[in-house]
């Protein structure tokens, strides 16, 4: 239990100790401070997988159908996303146990073409090869995106903003396709 009293009482040291014991390290989890992360070598094995598998895993062309949010009904597009490990890949382990590695996107739509190209992380849990996040915000474009692999294939789904006024709406998203199993993700 967490007893507030006056700062004026007991200070402002006394505070940020009270405030510092909620971030962590209670239950055994490392508090937000201590959790920078280190780099990890490209051929390092984590559980059983390397950085340039988990990376190789997830490149490649991944298409979604993509709808514009619109008022009025429009035609879907289609999104697509190109990945490729960045040269020469950086790889992050952060005490979590998250993988992050460097990843060169390319975002197209087949109606409009060629939206953004930029570098970003693609995360995922150290040791597997079968789901993976990338996200990335700046001043033109916001992407979220689940990467999610099925049967040997990788899917794709989630959201896109953007400031290009010659698109039918600045928000968009690319729902997971139905695998017959019920499956969350995305079309690849």
């Amino acid at each position: 239990m967490v007893v507030m009293r006056s700062t004026r009482q007991y200070g402002w040291g006394a505070l940020l100790i009270t405030l510092s014991s909620c971030l962590g390290g209670q239950t055994g989890q490392p508090t937000a401070a201590s959790c920078d992360g280190r780099g990890v070598a490209t051929d390092e094995a984590l559980s059983g997988v390397t950085p340039l598998q988990f990376a190789a895993a997830f490149a490649g062309t991944h298409t979604a159908t993509l709808a514009w949010e619109t008022p009025d009904p429009t035609p879907h597009d289609e999104l697509t996303l190109e990945l490729r490990p960045r040269e020469p890949l950086r790889a992050v382990l952060d005490c979590y146990d998250d993988l992050s590695v460097g990843t060169d996107v390319v975002l197209t739509t087949r109606d409009h073409g060629e939206l953004a190209r930029f570098d970003a992380f693609l995360r995922g849990r150290a040791g597997q090869l079968t789901s993976a996040r990338l996200e990335r915000t700046d001043s033109f474009v916001a992407l979220d995106v689940e990467l999610f692999v099925v049967e040997g294939e990788v899917h794709v789904a989630g959201s896109l903003t953007t400031r290009d006024s010659a698109l039918p709406a600045p928000n968009a998203i690319f729902p997971a396709p139905d695998l017959g199993g019920g499956a969350a993700g995305g079309g690849g």
